[in-house]
């Protein structure tokens, strides 16, 4: 195929664009030639669909000049916003413009397990390229390029210049990086020649069969079909296609081995003198963070050097000020101030940072300079920030139109099991964990903190300002929230395009009993418009200038885009809101939305934790609530605290509610359903019976147990008081003498 130049072709390749619901597959492109002034690739110019299978061979992608835009130029499609999988390219790229790639110049998708090894030119000086993509917002994966990079490029990576990148690799000796990006150490021809880059493609991938192979005895790089390669042992400097022969010894030379760099590490002040391994990562690569300096030279990692992929785990409490954080108007200027993770960097982080059960203390971060402001700025769709606990701090973010949160001010991937302390303010967005979720899951997380917007036009939420078609599960808040839309766990809830964790916003087994005001809307759970809540309550108060309400300040299904998605299903709140959606317009409760508002006295007695359990009992229920009869009955048990829970609680510390059906009581003890008696109503004095165990809370003088004949089964006088006596009696009636007071006793069994 032969395209001649022409200016008034856009999206071009053997096809244009690929829609959304397209497929190419298995076709080959050889000794062709494509040129046009827009993005442009041998297979497509544009993908929305997916590719796979696919390969450029000889081919030449001439980008023409573009007055008006910046074009994508690639070996497979000019940009790709969907799935290219399995393709090859030995294209020759040209442009004069920013953005061509070995595979696509532009991807927002997934590129994974593609190779490249054709020409990437640069026509003029304002030129940028990448091995695989230059441009990358996505992800890539089980990819390598041993392209050339001929001409005077602005800029030049190995693989791509940010975002998500797994193991991949290309050869350094054709590519000389002009900054550092987020892939993996540089590789040479002699690397892809011996079959190591083959094997670390296969070892390294997690998805399904072989994908890589390469003859030794004739393939220079790694091929689609041929041989399989496998490494030696110990000594890993030796790669064969045969299993046969596959022991080697080192062979040491000031004690290095001279095949595979193997070594006794030799630390010097956390640098290995041999290696420069840092002694803060693991054997797996996971850096240690023992204390605050630790913790910033992380973020330096992601910040300056662009390792976006490092994971990291808390060893200990870190504190950075270790000064009382409530009131910061005086002491700022003395405060080692937090850069957040990401905010400099040239990409998302996308790995994992466990906190490990520890607590990071004394974080100050007030700026105008970050869009985004947290513990960390960004987390991108491959990222985990989970087990973290976040004390005396305070996030304030002075930018106008910036997000604020204490965990991650825009999460794009998974937060799990945080708790906030901190205050979080800010001028826009501000949430007590993410300022935004966005397509993304936040799961078993609880606010404590103060969350407030210092603008009239702010959104502010207990758990995150804004959820565009995210998950929040199991998530609560106590603190105070004040926005002018102000939610005790989201602001306000939207749809997203793209793939997230669920096709609606929704908000399950959460809790507000923090304090809400909004100036324009306040809602116990969301404060402005939401699609999908279950299993949740409110009671907390909630106060509001225009609309409030226990559950939402507005019910908006009017001009949602679907609003035959609108759901509210089992939530309780507690009375005394004028309403449970909308202060002004809605005085009463939807016949479509199943909310029941309930007093104090029936949330203390655990009827409502049990019901948003739905009975469940076995520990992988979300509510917990320890409540009076667990006091009473089992003060020798281990509890959490000698307080009792005024509502549900997600703390599986705390007690478990159980329900006897016969006698409507709830209790933390596991009891037998027909096996439970309460002798005495009056709980100061009384005798618990669980089937064949007895249970005296309380004996000041003597407990004495007599059989219905007479006899004295035990006798137990004490000098001092003596809480929860508990044995086992057979079965029998029998007479319960406590501090000479009589209780009649049936043990059915």
């Amino acid at each position: 195929l032969i395209v001649s130049p022409n200016n008034d072709l856009y999206s071009f390749g053997f096809f244009g664009t690929c829609s959304e619901k397209s497929i190419v597959k298995n076709l080959i492109i050889k000794d062709s030639y494509f040129s046009a002034n827009d993005d442009i690739g041998a297979i497509c110019g544009r993908n929305h669909g997916t590719i796979e299978n696919c390969e450029s061979y000889n081919s030449i992608v001439d980008g023409l000049n573009n007055s008006y835009s910046s074009p994508y130029r690639g070996g497979i499609s000019g940009a790709n916003f969907n799935k290219i999988r399995h393709c090859y390219s030995t294209a020759t790229i040209k442009s004069p413009e920013d953005g061509i790639g070995g595979i696509a110049g532009y991807n927002s998708g997934t590129i994974a397990e593609c190779g490249f090894s054709g020409v990437l030119v640069a026509k003029t000086a304002k030129t940028s390229a990448g091995g695989i993509s230059f441009s990358n917002t996505g992800v890539i994966e089980n990819c390598y390029s041993a392209g050339s990079f001929e001409g005077d490029f602005k800029d030049v990576c190995g693989i791509t210049t940010v975002s998500f990148v797994k193991n991949c690799y290309y050869d350094s000796t054709k590519c000389h990086q002009t900054q550092k990006f987020s892939v993996p150490q540089p590789y040479n021809t002699k690397d892809f020649t011996s079959g190591k880059i083959c094997f670390l493609l296969n070892s390294n991938s997690t998805d399904g069969p072989i994908v890589w192979h390469q003859d030794l005895s004739k393939d220079t790089l790694p091929m689609f079909v041929g041989k399989e390669v496998y490494q030696s042992s110990p000594c890993v400097g030796f790669y064969y296609n045969e299993k046969d022969s596959l022991e080697h010894n080192h062979e040491m030379e000031n004690n290095v081995c001279v095949h595979c760099d193997y070594h006794v590490h030799k630390y010097q002040n956390l640098t290995c003198e041999i290696c420069g391994k840092d002694q803060r990562l693991d054997e797996d690569g996971t850096f240690l963070i023992y204390t605050a300096d630790d913790l910033y030279d992380f973020a330096n990692q992601i910040n300056e050097w662009q390792n976006l992929t490092l994971n990291a785990k808390l060893m200990n409490d870190i504190v950075v000020n270790d000064v009382d954080l409530s009131n910061t108007d005086s002491i700022a200027d003395t405060l080692r101030m937090w850069i957040p993770i990401g905010a400099e960097s040239l990409g998302v982080y996308n790995a994992c940072f466990d906190g490990n059960g520890y607590s990071i203390s004394g974080i100050f971060c007030k700026s105008s300079d970050y869009y985004y402001l947290g513990l960390f700025a960004e987390n991108g769709p491959y990222s985990t920030i989970k087990n973290l606990k976040i004390v005396n701090s305070h996030f304030e973010n002075e930018d106008v139109y910036g997000n604020a949160g204490s965990i991650t001010a825009n999460n794009n991937g998974v937060v799990i099991n945080c708790e906030n302390y901190a205050t979080v303010k800010g001028k826009k967005n501000v949430g007590g964990i993410c300022g935004e979720n966005r397509l993304a899951t936040i799961y078993v997380c609880v606010n404590h903190g103060v969350i407030m917007t210092m603008t009239a036009r702010g959104e502010a939420g207990g758990i995150t300002a804004h959820n565009y078609q995210g998950l929040i599960e199991r998530c609560g808040n106590d603190g105070p929230v004040t926005g002018s839309v102000a939610g005790g766990i989201t602001g306000t809830s939207g749809k997203d395009k793209g793939d997230g964790p669920v096709s609606y916003p929704q908000i399950n087994y959460c809790y507000n009993v923090g304090e809400i005001t909004g100036k324009t809307y306040a809602g116990g759970l969301a404060g402005d418009d939401f699609y999908k809540i279950s299993h949740c309550f409110n009671a907390g108060k909630v106060s509001g200038e225009k609309y409030y309400g226990s559950i939402s300040g507005g019910k908006f299904e009017s001009y949602l885009p679907d609003p035959d998605s609108v759901e509210v299903t089992k939530c309780f709140v507690l009375v005394g809101c004028d309403s449970v959606l909308n202060g002004v317009e809605e005085t009463s409760i939807p016949e479509s939305y199943d909310i029941t508002v309930v007093d104090s006295a029936t949330f203390a007695s655990g009827a409502v934790a049990f019901l948003l359990n739905e009975g469940t009992t076995d520990g992988t229920q979300p509510f917990y609530q320890t409540i009076e009869e667990r006091k009473h009955v089992l003060r020798a048990m281990v509890l959490p605290t000698d307080n009792l829970d005024r509502f549900p609680v997600l703390d599986s510390l705390h007690g478990t509610v159980y329900y006897n059906e016969e006698i409507s009581v709830y209790y933390n003890y596991e009891m037998e359903p027909t096996g439970f008696q309460i002798v005495d109503s009056n709980n100061s004095n009384a005798v618990y019976v669980f089937g064949n165990r007895v249970v005296v809370p309380e004996i000041k003088d003597k407990l004495m147990v007599y059989s219905i004949d007479g006899k004295i089964v035990r006798l137990m006088p004490v000098k001092t008081n003596v809480q929860n006596t508990e044995f086992v009696l057979n079965k029998g009636i029998y007479m319960i003498v406590v501090d000479g007071k009589t209780f009649k006793v049936n043990i059915a069994k």
